[in-house]
């Protein structure tokens, strides 16, 4: 508990506050004393490198649980090495200020203080330019699962990733041969059915993992947000169709998020394929498309259909390995949450991601 406390993020901003304050006073102090001032420095330039250090440990948490003793300590100093550095290029450039505004008030100035302050800024400069590759921690991020709040009616809107179905299918549209559907419809009917023609031998249908993924969340959920890449947004309005048969008419709304091919710009549209003519989808192999598109997704569904983090849920079971990992990957931060159908239980988990400085035992 204590551990997370100290590593939540208002604790981290506020040690930094902290530590930009002592930056300050323990920089005047210097000038102070370069200058002939009686002043006792030692004192500021204690607390600014006990601060730094403080806030270098909160952010960055240099100590790998698992590793020798020996190799803790390396890592712990030499990933402070950096962090002095920047404080001690601070203090210089804070001097090389000072100097520059006494040569403009013409007041105190010291010309061969500047040329010292300026000399050493850039010899701490250099030396973070060159410790970059060869002693900067890596910035130590470890994910969590929270423990899920029991909700029988799932979330209220969900985003599905929309796997392309193809080739096998491609003489019978996007459909398993021979299923027959439910009538009136029953998703765990139809689900049953999907399993009994998989141990006929029939081949695997990528959508039937969208439609588990639908399964805790028949109850409240409102909207369906479907993310595809350039072959399923033809698809999309097939699959809009079926999943609506499972709700009474109007209560799932069925959108698309997608581009638009005239102006570029990204909205959610409708479900059909006359409309998603004019739109295209993203490109599951490119991570910053991904990612880019999914964030503004996001912003989209906060600030126009005003939906809280906590009622988004992103199901990252269907498309390629990339787009998984970063549907994953944007729920880390937030309270947005993400879901993944287990290929061999067959059953959805969700997942409240959050990456933390400080690992869990393990």
């Amino acid at each position: 508990m204590l551990s997370h406390v100290a590593h939540h993020e208002i604790t981290i901003w506020i040690v930094g506050i902290f530590t930009a304050l002592a930056a300050h006073e323990a920089s005047t102090a210097f000038v102070d004393w370069s200058e002939g001032r009686a002043v006792f420095l030692l004192p500021y330039i204690a607390v600014f490198a006990f601060l730094t250090l403080l806030f270098y440990g909160l952010y960055e948490n240099p100590l790998p649980k698992k590793l020798s003793t020996g190799l803790r300590v390396k890592v712990t100093l030499f990933g402070a090495l950096p962090w002095l550095v920047g404080a001690a290029a601070f203090m210089f450039l804070f001097a090389v200020g000072t100097q520059l505004h006494h040569a403009i008030d013409a007041s105190n100035f010291a010309p061969c203080l500047l040329l010292i302050d300026l000399l050493f800024f850039i010899a701490s400069v250099v030396a973070l330019y060159w410790l970059r590759n060869d002693v900067l921690v890596v910035h130590s991020r470890y994910l969590e699962q929270e423990e899920m709040a029991s909700r029988d009616n799932g979330a209220r809107h969900l985003v599905v990733i929309l796997s392309n179905v193809k080739e096998v299918y491609s003489q019978t549209g996007v459909f398993p041969t021979g299923m027959e559907w439910s009538a009136p419809a029953d998703l765990d009917e139809d689900l049953k059915r999907l399993d009994a023609m998989k141990k006929r031998g029939t081949p695997k249908w990528p959508w039937e993992m969208q439609l588990r993924a639908l399964k805790p969340h028949i109850g409240g959920v409102e909207a369906m947000t479907l993310f595809c890449s350039d072959e399923s947004i033809k698809q999309a309005a097939a699959f809009s169709d079926l999943v609506r048969r499972y709700f009474a008419p109007t209560k799932l709304k069925v959108k698309v998020w997608a581009e638009g091919k005239r102006n570029g710009e990204r909205s959610l549209t409708e479900a059909t394929e006359e409309v998603l003519q004019d739109y295209s989808g993203f490109d599951f192999n490119k991570v910053d498309v991904l990612s880019s598109a999914i964030v503004d997704l996001l912003k989209y569904l906060r600030f126009k259909m005003r939906l809280k983090p906590h009622e988004i849920m992103i199901d990252y079971t269907g498309g390629q390995k990339p787009v998984s990992f970063v549907a994953a990957a944007v729920t880390l931060r937030g309270e947005v949450r993400a879901q993944y159908v287990d290929t061999n239980s067959n059953k959805p988990i969700e997942y409240d991601l959050v990456a933390n400085p400080e690992p869990r035992s393990i």
